[in-house]
């Protein structure tokens, strides 16, 4: 897998439970989000490479989902991602809250006689 892939990251290996499937590698880029792997397919009795599939020639489907959970936990970036997904979940989490507040100010008010 470092011969096919010499990035830098971190490197899984699939074990089949089948001694037909094949060995599945996957290995992160430090340039690209988790879970967005560089694969490759082994043989399981000889080790032989049966097939590569790097991160770039999936389809734009699969890109997309690979991409939703880091965009959804705010992981995709780094820091600043993860700070920008909490405010936006703080915010969005006291909306109800302030409503509820509103509405019960209006109640509170006594009509006024014209």
């Amino acid at each position: 897998m470092n011969k096919l892939y010499p990035n830098l990251g971190r490197l899984n290996f699939n074990l089949p439970l089948k001694d037909t499937q094949a060995i599945m590698g996957k290995k992160e880029s430090e340039h690209l989000p988790p879970r967005c792997t560089d694969a490759a397919y082994f043989n399981c009795k000889t080790g032989e490479l049966l097939k590569q599939q790097p991160f770039t020639a999936v389809s734009f489907g699969t890109k997309i989902k690979k991409y939703i959970l880091p965009i959804h936990a705010g992981i995709i970036y780094g820091w600043a991602t993860k700070i920008l997904a909490f405010v936006v979940s703080l915010f969005t989490a006291s909306l109800p809250i302030t409503g509820f507040l509103i509405w019960l100010g209006k109640r509170r008010k006594k009509k006024r006689l014209a």
